[in-house]
């Protein structure tokens, strides 16, 4: 009996011991299609761009979408041959030699549909879509710009200020490309002139089995973390694109095929990234504290151009209080000086972010300070130019180069309170009126002839520069230039009151120059204004001549 109960236990045990292995292989059987149908919902989740930055690709599903991919190859080819016969004629039209004898009506878009720009741009968007980004990406172009609706050769400032001479200078550039393109010269390419998306363009153009027809860097980023390539924070643009062809060169099943086919098959089966715009809590024309920004935005409480990488934007500053910064407005244009005190500045780090900005998904919102440590909110902002150099001094007084940013505010810019744009002025003032004589006059040449600055607030106001201003009347040495007479009276720091003026009026197209400001009496001020006797006009211009 005690032998048999014995048995009896261990039978089962054995008996559950089968009931469980058997229990669990049947789970197992059971999940194999759970487990299919969650990698079917993985795949679909790229397939639908979910959340691209935060979710990768592994081996497999890249291998079923390089399948799937190739199993409608016939399809892909025959797409691709109309494509490459559309590049190959663009090729013969434009030649070396076709393009040495360019002329600026036939490069220029905006001068019909048979110009080098148009068809570059638009019988090749297939191969490469630029649309999006501005006209002045070519250098040069024919059209409108900002308020000036007048349509005329508009040129980038770095090719000059003469149309026929900026052309040479973009035939040059390209011609140039071309030939470091065709000897692998990538620090001649990187050097180039020409804008980055022209330049790219056009080395996906005429070199199609060397360069990807990817002009954004934040598309190439999104494919390589996709396929979890790991690259240099340094790299750049040239760099990320040959990595990518090396690793499709790499890959079984893609080894044989075209850049334009890899192309066709980022974007169809890896996707790309979407934009997601960060909405912030506050009123345009709110005034904000430094703790603010940081609380808002999400941004360092430092610099002039403070990163978010949280919520994806760059927020910028222009700081009239400081002096090293040349920030101007010309309307609803603000030409915005990059980041760098000293020195030449570089178009890297928080300048390099802001000029890819149209292409690069960061958003960029603007703040101005008039007052010290009140920041106004301009909301959004975009480049509507594309990024230029330019002479300007550093906190130490030494000339350097400055990038400037052509920015517009995407909503509205009638933000600044008028009363807070006359104390600023006031503010420049009795600076000005503070300086030496020949502090005074070295600014003021400085300053002359500079384009006059204007902006709108309650109505359009232009930016008197007030060193120019000082200048003329202490050269008029308290005597009216119009009617010879000393001044009527003393100011309350006893100098003889005299107000300047602008021979031709700045809204009538005059310079905000030596040249073309004088020192008049309050009476002989008001008759200018009034009357605009042509005689007295050209009376004040002879004047003026006179005086050194």
């Amino acid at each position: 009996m005690k032998i048999y109960a014995q048995f009896d236990t261990f039978s089962n045990l054995v008996k559950w011991l089968f009931y469980l292995l058997k229990t669990l292989f049947l789970l197992y059987l059971i999940s194999l299609p759970i487990q299919k149908l969650c990698y079917v919902v993985q795949c679909e989740i790229y397939m639908m761009k979910c959340s691209p930055w935060e979710v990768f690709m592994d081996k497999e599903i890249l291998k079923k979408l390089i399948s799937g991919f190739n199993a409608q190859m016939d399809k892909v080819k025959v797409d691709e041959g109309r494509l490459e016969s559309i590049r190959a004629q663009f090729v013969r039209d434009y030649s070396v030699v076709n393009i040495q004898n360019l002329k600026k009506e036939s490069y220029c878009t905006g001068l019909g549909k048979t110009t080098f720009c148009y068809r570059i741009e638009n019988e090749l968007k297939e191969l490469g879509d630029m649309h999006g980004s501005y006209a002045s990406k070519f250098g040069l172009y024919y059209g409108k710009w900002g308020e000036d609706k007048k349509k005329e050769y508009r040129i980038v400032p770095k090719f000059g200020d003469d149309p026929d001479a900026a052309m040479e200078k973009i035939k040059q550039a390209i011609i140039e490309l071309l030939i470091a393109a065709n000897n692998a010269d990538e620090e001649s390419i990187r050097d180039s002139r020409l804008s980055q998306i022209f330049r790219s363009k056009i080395l996906g153009t005429y070199y199609p089995d060397k360069y990807l027809n990817i002009y954004s860097e934040e598309h190439l980023d999104f494919f390589l973390k996709k396929i979890r390539i790991v690259v240099d924070s340094e790299a750049d643009l040239l760099e990320k694109q040959k990595v990518l062809i090396n690793w499709m060169k790499e890959q079984p099943g893609t080894e044989s095929w075209t850049l334009l086919t890899f192309e066709k098959f980022l974007y169809e089966q890896i996707g790309q990234p979407k934009k997601i715009v960060f909405k912030p809590k506050v009123e345009m024309g709110a005034t904000l504290s430094n703790n603010d920004l940081h609380e808002i935005f999400a941004v360092g409480n430092m610099g002039n151009m403070r990163r978010s990488q949280k919520n994806n934007l760059l927020l910028i500053v222009s700081d009239h209080t400081k002096a090293f910064y040349e920030d101007k407005w010309y309307g609803d244009v603000l030409y915005y000086t990059g980041m760098g005190k000293f020195g030449d500045q570089q178009l890297t780090s928080q300048n390099k972010t802001l000029a890819e900005s149209n292409k690069n998904g960061v958003a960029i919102y603007l703040c101005e300070v008039l007052e010290s440590g009140k920041y106004i909110f301009h909301g959004r902002v975009q480049l509507v130019q594309e990024p230029f150099q330019q002479d300007q001094k550093d906190s130490e007084g030494m000339l350097r180069k400055v990038w400037i940013f052509p920015v517009k505010v995407v909503d509205s810019n009638d933000v600044i309170d008028k009363e807070i744009l006359d104390r600023y002025e006031s503010t420049k003032e009795q600076k000005a009126k503070g300086m030496s004589e020949e502090e005074l006059k070295q600014k003021a040449k400085e300053h002359s002839g500079k384009k006059s600055s204007y902006r709108s607030v309650a109505s359009t106001i232009y930016v008197r520069d007030p060193y120019i201003a000082e200048y003329a009347k202490n050269r008029a040495n308290g005597i009216c230039q119009l009617c010879g007479q000393k001044a009527p009276f003393n100011d309350k720091d006893g100098n003889p009151y005299l107000e300047s003026h602008h021979i031709i009026w700045l809204s009538k197209g005059g310079d905000d120059s030596i040249e073309n400001t004088v020192a008049l009496c309050p009476n002989c001020h008001r008759k200018m204004h009034v009357i605009a006797n042509e005689q007295d006009v050209k009376l004040l211009q002879e004047k003026n001549k006179e005086i050194d």
